[in-house]
């Protein structure tokens, strides 16, 4: 009954989306510059955001308070939420337009030392990824604007700390970026979750990105540019990546792409670094075939010494085997009428490489 209704009310109560201006919370070289030009040059929408989505992007913010809250219960002591700072001029506006943001705050531990506080909430498995190694150049990006803002006030703040938190597991990981505003080079020097695992860059850093701010002011440059010459830059991603699946203006820069492609050229003359890559492409495509099939053939013998002793589960040394028996659901398209399938039907396309040996 009352599940029926909350998503609609949070569709009806959605904000119409907001207008295009350069802000931190999208200066990240993750974001489509495609997709910012439409965004830029009012373009019309494929589509709007689905009302769990407007949920879920509401459930951040309480999440980024409830956060806040447990904070208050430890030693350090955040303060200057939500403070306005001024990060830069963009002079090829006219007039010029002052490029600000509001920080979450500011945290201070016990022995005084402050740094910049960024709080963000994600998923499960955008946060696996970033535990596995992948960083989050985005939200880094972010963090660097707000250091330069904030440096204007306060010239010691020369770090930040980046606290992210899975909303499905409430776990949090966190990094210490320490950014050099001269060079314009943040350092990841610290890494930690939740679960005690700890990552320290000493002497080295655990992961340096370059030209931080510049980089996002010459892109807010380029979208104003591709406006104001009514041009595009071209596509970021490939036509079946996920990041085109939740864009608004999907359709539209995807349409006409299939005759594009017909006009590419078929007898390129490629240099011989290419060949090198081809040449290691088929020799380890090749391998990885002969070592499918031995897996596969090992996981037939494993199976038959289990059947052998009517068994399911069993040790053997080490190692515990389970050949475990899973249901899932399979779509029987035969009992669909051929009306409804056609209707469910949808044209996708991927690009396929292939590569072959010419024999001389």
């Amino acid at each position: 009954m009352i599940s029926e209704v909350i998503l609609k009310v949070a569709g009806m109560e959605a904000e119409e989306s907001k207008p295009y201006y350069p802000r931190p919370s999208i200066a990240g070289p993750e974001r489509c510059l495609r997709q910012m030009v439409y965004w830029a040059s009012n373009t019309p929408r494929d589509k709007r955001i689905s009302d769990r989505a407007i949920v879920v992007m509401n459930d951040s913010s309480f999440h980024e308070t409830l956060t806040e809250d447990w904070l208050n219960k430890t030693a350090f002591r955040l303060h200057s939420q939500q403070m306005e700072v001024e990060i830069a001029e963009l002079d090829f506006y006219n007039p010029p337009f002052i490029l600000k943001g509001h920080i979450d705050g500011i945290i201070t531990d016990m022995l005084g030392f402050e740094a910049l506080y960024e709080h963000k909430a994600i998923n499960y498995f955008t946060h696996n990824r970033y535990e596995a190694g992948e960083y989050p150049l985005d939200y880094i990006t972010q963090c660097c604007l707000y250091i330069v803002g904030v440096s204007k006030l306060n010239p010691e703040i020369t770090k930040a700390v980046l606290l992210i938190k899975d909303k499905n597991t409430s776990a949090y990981l966190d990094y210490v970026i320490d950014y050099d505003t001269d060079k314009d080079i943040a350092k990841i020097v610290e890494m930690s979750h939740s679960n005690g695992k700890k990552l320290i860059g000493d002497p080295e850093p655990l992961f340096v990105m370059e030209n931080v701010v510049q980089g996002a002011i010459d892109r807010f440059r380029q979208v104003y540019e591709y406006v104001q010459n009514k041009t595009l830059p071209d596509r970021q991603y490939e036509i079946n990546s996920w990041h085109c699946e939740y864009c608004q203006w999907q359709e539209t820069c995807w349409a006409g792409y299939e005759e594009e492609y017909q006009q590419l050229a078929q007898d390129t003359v490629l240099d011989m670094e290419i060949e090198d890559l081809c040449r290691y492409y088929l020799e380890l495509n090749a391998h990885l075939k002969e070592m499918e099939k031995e897996k596969d053939e090992l996981k037939a013998k494993i199976r038959q010494v289990l059947k052998a002793a009517n068994a399911s589960k069993g040790k053997a040394g080490q190692y515990v085997i389970h050949n475990r028996l899973d249901k899932y659901q399979s779509l029987n398209k035969e009992k669909i009428p051929e009306s409804i399938l056609k209707q469910a039907m949808e044209t996708k396309y991927k690009e396929v490489l292939t590569i072959r040996l010419i024999k001389r």
